[in-house]
Order: structure tokens, then C-alpha cells, then sequence
């Protein structure tokens, strides 16, 4: 009836050491976009905002489950890549860091908690139960919700950040079918690596264990559930329904990570903050650092923007953050800047693309964005550079176009591509939907501006040019005003081109018709796939 750390015997399978998924999930973003769409998902009532918290805490130590197994485990660890000549990684000094930090007073530590939602439902076995595929299935890519899990990795992520190499698992958890299912739960997983078994008279281990009970005939574990509970001390009660995370040991890498969350959350989650589905809260200790909801969404992104820039934070994720400013204009409803189109596409069914435009607003960054539900962002895409400045969104609605790009993904949820799906004969037929769409994005911003005119005024131009300059440009521009007849090889020789429309004309000789001068199309150039109508400046 022990409930313990327990790893699985290595008979003969590969000797496992820490790395992995580590490289796949690097980025200061994933950690807040891995632990909310998961809770974004489960809402107890449709519809229903969830909250999601991230709280600082240094916790005493002996409220690590089985802190002393679990350290002898790291010392057999430590022993176990001792013995391998030659080691070109790092894999020992994280361990000796690991051995360090669980025999402090305290321990640093993570606690991701969600509420109004249904917790980790689900009995040991039920193979499709959120509990099943976040504590018992790896690699496993399976639909949960509106949220399409493309390969069923995600919840490595946050082992990633642990020193310990450990999370453990609180959770409230009700059906909203069934409430006599309706429960407590308390467990973990541990990446330590292979090992020798303290207990088990040295036998190596594999790399992966989980907190909780070994059945009788060593074939399955179970987590601790109901009164069995009280055999541990629970860091946090909760009364709410809802799953508590545990990152032991939590990493901050980049020394910012309250700020890197609180961009990375804003990025990933703007429209679903937007439209009410979900808010954050960000504490350090028992002090709220941050509260990010639909109400203070625009004061939000001021703040972190402020603070980015006390410390001169200028990484990836700042320059994705500063968009965010963007893609809330496409958001505001109904505006005279704002182009919003709802477009079906037969293999996608609907989607929706918002444009924002403004001539006269610096923000804008000639970016659009690409999301799915549970209203997250993917990915971001560079175009059309000049012209107008705009943003834009676009919106994948419909459960058919949700599936398409679940299997465009890769691991991280934040690249979109072909070479991503791996249903066999798909890819060509999603990579041409996932075309279509760009195309569609394309067109939207495009009208914008329409065709583009051969001359456009430059706004601002005329302080650049010297007196001197400027004095001749008026002179070019009176002879030709008042030699309506001159050849075109007069005109090129006063101005070195042909031009069009840049000659004021007095309204009193409006009546006096005037010879139209304009610009011959000449391809701009052979080569060998040239264009043939010359618009290398122009159109297109």
C-alpha cells in the first residue's frame, strides 16, 4: 500500500540519460502556453472563463513527496554517468545541483494552478481521460477537446524547467456526467534518468518514474487517490475544483521569468483574454505581480512593455510581444479602419480574417497571425512591407479546420507546415488548404491599397532636398507647365524621366486641352524567368 517514487526496471531496453525534449521545448514561451491550453480546454460550464495562476514559492523542503528516496535516486543517478568515460554534457552538474537544492530548507518552486475547470478526470485506466493522456500516455497524439494534441509531448515542457527533474500533480477533479466520479487525486512524474534502484538491489532503471502505487502484479501504477491522501502534506488546499502543478526546483534560465510568462501568455492567448474565455494571474510569494483579464488587458501590455524595457529585455519573445498592440486593434468590433471577413473554404469549413489598417499608426507591424481554438496563436507571418501599415488575424473556427492544423503543427504548437503532418497521403491536401488560407490572408491585405500607382507622394520628402534642389524642381516643373508641347525627349531631359499626375494644373486652364504624358511599361530586365510587363517597381 506504499506510495512511493517508482521506476520501471530497465530488463534490456537502452540506457536513458536526462536529455530529450529539453532542445524541442527551449523558448521563454512555452511554459505559459503549454501549462493554459489545457486549462482553456476544460472549462466545467461551456463558455465558462477559467482562471490560470502562476505563483513564486520558496517551500520547505520536506513537503517534497519522499524527498529521501527521491535523493538517493539522484546520488544513484549521479553514480550511475559517473562511470561512463567521456561525458560531453552537462548531465553530472545538473545532477550535483539537483542533490543540492533538495537537501536546502528550501526549495524553489512553481505552482501553475488552474480553476473552473474539471481537473485531471478520469479512473486509472480510462484511456481517454485528461488524466490518462497528461499522467500515463507519452507520444500519444489524441484530440482533447477543441484542442487537438499533435504529438502528446507538451507536459515535458514543464519537467524541463524542474532542477529535480520532478513535477507532482494535485487535482479536484468532477464529471460533469457523473458527479459520483467526482474526486481528489495526488501524483507526479520524474525524468531523472536511468538508475540504480535503491530499492530494488541496484537494478537499473528507465528514465522516467511516477509517484504513486505499484499494483500487485507489477504490471501497472496508480496515484494516490481519496482518504489516501492524507499519508502526504499537500503544499496548497484547494476547495475549488481545479489541478495544481508542482515544478520543483523551478529553473528561471533567463533570471526574468515573471516578465518572459506574462509576454509569452499575452502572445499566445491575446484573443481568447480578449473574447473572456480565460485570465492570468502572476505571483511572486503571496504578492500579485500581475492580473491580466479582458478588463486590463490594454494596461497589461503597458506595464510589461515598461518593465521589458527597464532592464533592456530585447529577446525573441519582446519583439512577438510588441505585436500583440497590433493584433488587439483587429479585435475592437466594428471600425472604419478595420476590414473582417468571414470566408469558407471546402476542406476547412469557416474562417475569419480581421484586418487592421492605419495610415497614420507607427505601431502597426505588417504582420498576421494564423490561431486556432482554443483561441491560441500559432504562428506569425512577415508580408507586404510597404504601403499602407496594417496587422491582421485570422481565425481557424470550425472543429474540420481545427483537425487540418492540429496536423500541420510540430511539437511546440508555434510553426505551421507540410512537412509537419504525418498521416500519410495527407500532406499534400492539408499543405494545399494551409496555401489557400495564406492566400486568402494575402488578398484581404492586399485590397488595402489596391493596385499600386506608378508615382506616390512621399509625405515628408521635401525637407530632405537642398534649396538648391529645391529651386530646380520648381523650375523643371514651370517650363514643362508652360510648354505643353514639348517633346518627350525635352521633358526626360529636364526631369531624367517621363512623369505623371505631379504637375499643378491652374484651374482656369483646366479648359485648354493638354497633351497627357505617360510612362511606356519596358520589362525591367531579361533574366532568365523575366517578367513581361515590366512592373519590377509596380503592381506586383
Amino acid at each position: 500500500d506504499q506510495f512511493e517514487w517508482n521506476f520501471p526496471p530497465n530488463t534490456f531496453g537502452a540506457d536513458e540519460g536526462q536529455s530529450g525534449t529539453e532542445t524541442i521545448f527551449s523558448d521563454e514561451d512555452n511554459l505559459g502556453r503549454e501549462s493554459s491550453q489545457n486549462s482553456i480546454n476544460n472549462p466545467i460550464k461551456k463558455d465558462e472563463k477559467v482562471l490560470v495562476k502562476y505563483q513564486f514559492k520558496n517551500l520547505n523542503s520536506d513537503l517534497f513527496p519522499k524527498k529521501n528516496d527521491y535523493l538517493k535516486r539522484i546520488q544513484s543517478a549521479k553514480k550511475f554517468l559517473e562511470d561512463i568515460k567521456d561525458l560531453t554534457g552537462d548531465e553530472l552538474e545538473r545532477l550535483s545541483e539537483a542533490e543540492r537544492i533538495i537537501q536546502q530548507e528550501k526549495i524553489p518552486t512553481l505552482i501553475i494552478s488552474d480553476f473552473n475547470t474539471t481537473g485531471l478526470i478520469g479512473e486509472e485506466n480510462d484511456r481517454n481521460s485528461p488524466y490518462y493522456r497528461f499522467m500515463k500516455s507519452e507520444g500519444i497524439s489524441s484530440l482533447m477537446g477543441s484542442v487537438a494534441g499533435s504529438y502528446g509531448l507538451g507536459k515535458e515542457a514543464l519537467i524541463n524547467y524542474s532542477l529535480l527533474r520532478a513535477i507532482t500533480v494535485y487535482s479536484q477533479h468532477t464529471n460533469k456526467d457523473n458527479r459520483e466520479l467526482d474526486g481528489i487525486l495526488y501524483t507526479g512524474r520524474s525524468a531523472l534518468g536511468t538508475h540504480y534502484d535503491p530499492r530494488e538491489n541496484n537494478q537499473q532503471t528507465r528514465k522516467k518514474g511516477y509517484l504513486g502505487k505499484v499494483t500487485e502484479d507489477r504490471q501497472k501504477w496508480e496515484s494516490c487517490r481519496g482518504e489516501n491522501i492524507k499519508n502526504f502534506n499537500i503544499p496548497i488546499e484547494r476547495s475549488l475544483f481545479g489541478t495544481d502543478i508542482y515544478i520543483w526546483g523551478f529553473h528561471d534560465r533567463s533570471q526574468n521569468w515573471e516578465i518572459n510568462l506574462a509576454m509569452g501568455l499575452m502572445h499566445a492567448f491575446f484573443q481568447a483574454i480578449i473574447e473572456n474565455k480565460i485570465e492570468f494571474e502572476i505571483l511572486i510569494e503571496d504578492k500579485i505581480y500581475l492580473k491580466i483579464n479582458k478588463e486590463s488587458i490594454d494596461n497589461s501590455f503597458e506595464y510589461i512593455k515598461k518593465e521589458a524595457e527597464k532592464i533592456n529585455l530585447k529577446n525573441e519573445l519582446f519583439e512577438k510581444f510588441i505585436r500583440v498592440s497590433g493584433y488587439l486593434k483587429c479585435s475592437r468590433g466594428n471600425s472604419k479602419y478595420l476590414i473582417n471577413r468571414d470566408i469558407r473554404i471546402d476542406g476547412l469549413e469557416r474562417i475569419n480574417i480581421k484586418v487592421y489598417t492605419n495610415p497614420d499608426d507607427s505601431s502597426l507591424k505588417n504582420h498576421y497571425c494564423i490561431m486556432r481554438l482554443p483561441l491560441m496563436t500559432i504562428e506569425e507571418f512577415k508580408f507586404k512591407q510597404m504601403g499602407t501599415p496594417y496587422q491582421a488575424i485570422c481565425k481557424i473556427i470550425d472543429v474540420k479546420g481545427n483537425i487540418v492544423f492540429m496536423n500541420l503543427e510540430n511539437a511546440t504548437h508555434k510553426k505551421l507546415s507540410s512537412n509537419y503532418v504525418r498521416k500519410k497521403g495527407k500532406e499534400k491536401q492539408y499543405g494545399d488548404l494551409l496555401n489557400q488560407v495564406h492566400k486568402k490572408i494575402k488578398d484581404a491585405i492586399k485590397s488595402i491599397d489596391g493596385k499600386v500607382s506608378k508615382y506616390r507622394a512621399i509625405s515628408g520628402l521635401e525637407k530632405y532636398l537642398s534649396e538648391d534642389r529645391k529651386e530646380s524642381k520648381e523650375k523643371k516643373l514651370h517650363d514643362i507647365d508652360n510648354n505643353s508641347n514639348l517633346a518627350d525627349e525635352e521633358i526626360i531631359k529636364l526631369t531624367g524621366r517621363l512623369i505623371k499626375d505631379t504637375i499643378p494644373i491652374n484651374p482656369e486652364e483646366k479648359k485648354r486641352k493638354k497633351r497627357s504624358v505617360t510612362l511606356t511599361r519596358k520589362p525591367s530586365g531579361k533574366g532568365k524567368k523575366g517578367g513581361k510587363k515590366g512592373t519590377h517597381r509596380g503592381d506586383q
